[in-house]
């Protein structure tokens, strides 16, 4: 994807456990981004694992990583705005389920 001169949602990659793109910002809930998170961990449950793996897609999810690489080659400033919207939602599901976990 990096080395795409445009970037359209479609492209990104969300955090979720599908073979089509969310079509639209509501498609990224908590309970299928937490699906993402968890399903490759579900038969050997290592808190350690699921919680380095939260703080991966924490920084990897980071707007302003975000923005530096992908937001700024997107050409159509509607979808442009989806984008960030969508990074938003990601970013706050992600500390949500973060800050629950911690508080395990």
């Amino acid at each position: 994807m990096l080395t795409l001169p445009h970037v359209q949602w479609v492209d990104l990659p969300w955090s979720l456990l599908s073979f089509s793109s969310p079509r639209r910002v509501e498609d990224l809930a908590l309970g299928a981004v937490a699906e993402y998170i968890f399903a490759p961990l579900t038969v050997h449950h290592d808190g350690d694992k699921e919680k380095a793996r939260l703080k991966d897609l924490s920084r990897r999810c980071a707007p302003d990583r975000v923005e530096a690489r992908c937001v700024v080659r997107v050409k159509d400033p509607d979808e442009r705005d989806m984008v960030r919207d969508g990074v938003a939602t990601v970013t706050r599901i992600l500390a949500d389920l973060l800050a629950k976990w911690n508080e395990l």
